[in-house]
């Protein structure tokens, strides 16, 4: 589950920590060690899944509408 979490935060948004503290009232350092395997917190997991997945989909979007467009 940790290298799985390692490989998550490379399609998280800059700031995700930030952002995750905020969502779920805790601090940066919670948010950040849920998503090192350290808690067990599976709320800000799932949340962060989400982002990246809407991540994903952005950059499936951009790289469409490109090749769109270089046609």
């Amino acid at each position: 589950m940790i290298e799985d979490l390692g490989k998550l935060k490379k399609y998280l948004p800059k700031g995700y920590c930030t952002i995750l503290a905020k969502e779920f009232g805790v601090t940066e350092v919670t948010a950040s060690n849920a998503l090192m395997g350290k808690h067990r917190r599976f709320d800000i997991i799932k949340r962060a899944i989400e982002m990246a997945k809407e991540t994903i989909r952005m950059q499936k979007e951009l790289k469409e509408t490109i090749s769109e467009v270089e046609q």
